[in-house]
């Protein structure tokens, strides 16, 4: 998979930051949002939204159940991102 761009992964960062409440600086590309920051599913749901919104695209329920089984990262959801673009 083509590498996110910067403007992407500084996106998704800044929402994921938003959406958990947490620092921007605990969010790396590896960080798995349900192992090591603690979002829930609703969370997830909040981030997708602030997604589409932002980047005018829409993310199937699919796509996000399937995630939700996986140790979702920030860098996957920039991947995710970058590949509807």
């Amino acid at each position: 998979m083509e590498a996110v761009s910067e403007k992407v992964e500084t996106t998704v960062t800044e929402i994921i930051s938003r959406s958990l409440r947490i620092d921007v600086g605990k969010i790396v590309a590896q960080a798995r949002l349900f192992v090591d920051l603690d979002a829930e599913s609703l969370d997830l749901l909040d981030i997708r939204y602030e997604i589409e919104n932002k980047f005018g695209i829409k993310i199937s329920d699919n796509e996000i159940t399937e995630s939700v089984g996986r140790n979702l990262t920030q860098k996957e959801i920039g991947e995710l991102l970058q590949s509807k673009e």
